[in-house]
């Protein structure tokens, strides 16, 4: 294990540019992200275990100076681009346009149900014009009685209804992370989602 202050060496693939002083990211990649409904791998899931500075560099290897850690770091993390603060303040944005997605799954893969205070994955993301700090909706409709476990209901025969808020806290190309900030009732991976314009102005 290794933690604050500790020195490692690092090897970097084709002719990537290492000088003494550059800070990268040390993380770890958890596991694949499939698309509950159309089973498309939208990425991966990765966790920063802290950051590590580059102190020396060779014909052989780069030599690092772990810096804050978060979680212990092991021997085969990797090293990423230093380009932002892990954790930052995120302010409410009003939303530009009207979307619609699924939520994806939690970052903790055990979790089936979540609820206040959790963060989820959906699949919206940049591309689909989704930002940080945009607020959705999360809907259901139908009568959940007698369906199958892990199997939502929806019955367009029933009117749509609202059980639960999200935030969106972190965005990449093609999905976002969002806390919950309100529940009706326990969520789950597949549920539908709506992000709505504000003012009614909708966007493509």
């Amino acid at each position: 294990m290794l933690s604050t202050l500790d020195r490692a060496y690092a090897q970097f693939k084709g002719d990537a540019k290492v000088k003494p002083g550059e800070t990268y990211v040390v993380y770890r990649t958890e596991r694949a992200m499939v698309h509950p409904v159309t089973k498309e791998l939208l990425g991966y899931q990765s966790t920063i275990l802290g950051a590590a500075r580059v102190v020396a560099v060779d014909d052989k290897a780069a030599t690092l100076v772990i810096g804050a850690t978060s979680e212990p770091i092991e021997r085969g993390a990797l090293l990423g681009p230093w380009t932002e603060r892990s954790y930052r303040p995120v302010a409410a944005r009003p939303n530009s346009r009207d979307l619609k997605g699924v939520i994806v799954a939690s970052p903790v893969s055990v979790l089936t149900q979540f609820a206040e205070s959790q963060v989820v994955f959906i699949d919206l993301g940049r591309a689909d014009g989704v930002e940080e700090g945009n607020r959705l909706t999360v809907v259901r409709s139908g009568d959940p009685y007698g369906r199958e476990p892990g199997k939502l209901a929806w019955d367009d025969r029933f009117p749509k209804e609202d059980v639960g808020d999200l935030l969106v806290v972190d965005v990449k190309e093609t999905a976002s992370a969002a806390l919950v900030t309100r529940s009706l009732m326990e969520l789950e991976a597949g549920d539908r989602v709506e992000m709505r314009a504000a003012g009614g102005a909708r966007g493509k």
